[in-house]
């Protein structure tokens, strides 16, 4: 799977919500109505002074002028100004699912030589369907990364499976994590 590795902070960011808004087979409102929501429950409005379309509105207006707002704010392709504001990063990345999440992150911070991983939370509350489909995922885009290696390996290829062993192995680590917290809450 072709991940973005290189290019903007927000191309990239865009790239995961679009991957994670199609992948849910939702439109940009849907997706955009999620983030809102990260955005105002966890009082990011409040801090960053970035306020949304009231809720007093009709809900597809709001959607639409919501959607419109943020995907414009994500798009860098065709403008230069206008992007991303750094304070509304953390709603766009708390409304991902934690594993798109970590992605985002280690791409985004990838090329300084960085990776990101899960904190465990919840309070030992387990998500083990979400944690075997991490392990799964990643685990699989490792081993293909792998065997792409055998007929011989391009420094694309080795970058590539550098980073997919990186992402099984976080996968493995968050799970493990994961399992510790709620282990400890079982006592």
């Amino acid at each position: 799977m072709q991940r973005a590795t290189h290019g903007s902070v927000v191309s990239i960011i865009q790239h995961h919500v679009n991957e994670w808004r199609k992948r849910q087979r939702w439109s940009r409102e849907t997706a955009a109505m999620c983030i809102v929501e990260a955005h105002e429950s966890l009082g990011i409005d409040k801090i960053s002074g970035i306020e949304f379309d009231p809720p007093t509105r009709d809900k597809f207006e709001r959607a639409r002028v919501n959607a419109d707002r943020i995907f414009r704010w994500l798009d860098d392709q065709s403008k230069d100004t206008n992007l991303l504001p750094v304070n509304f990063l953390p709603s766009v990345l708390w409304a991902l699912p934690i594993a798109d999440r970590v992605r985002c992150v280690s791409d985004v911070v990838r090329s300084v030589g960085v990776s990101a991983s899960a904190v465990a939370s919840g309070a030992g509350r387990l998500d083990a369907v979400g944690i075997l489909q991490n392990i799964i995922k990643e685990c699989s885009e490792a081993h293909n990364a792998v065997a792409a290696l055998v007929d011989g390996a391009t420094r694309d290829e080795l970058l590539d499976a550098q980073r997919e062993l990186s992402e099984a192995i976080s996968a493995m680590q968050s799970g493990l994590r994961d399992i510790e917290v709620a282990l400890s809450c079982a006592r």
